[in-house]
């Protein structure tokens, strides 16, 4: 996935996700990362006669800030996705 197209999918939740801790009276704040790393796959060419080490993947991180601790987790996109549900689950529940 392109830089561009994963912060464009992740930008609108990690807002909806600060507002839902804010009206949650949750002391957390969230925001995100990009990380970069090479693939362990080769792509072998055998007509070329040569290999290349497949271009580099992107990834986002998520960065969760817990301003009464003042400690960082650092979450995976899926962990953030599943996470966001319970939130926007609580936030049903207590209005």
């Amino acid at each position: 996935m392109k830089i561009d197209e994963l912060t464009k999918e992740i930008r609108p939740k990690i807002d909806e996700a600060n507002e839902t801790a804010k009206q949650l009276d949750q002391k957390v704040t969230f925001s995100f990362g990009i990380i970069g790393g090479q693939s362990n796959d080769l792509n072998i060419n055998l007509n070329l006669s040569s290999f290349a080490v497949s271009e580099k993947k992107y990834d986002i991180e998520i960065k969760v800030n817990n301003l009464d601790t003042d400690e960082v987790y650092v979450w995976t996109r899926t962990k953030f996705h599943d996470r966001l549900m319970e939130m926007r689950d609580l936030l049903a529940t207590y209005e």
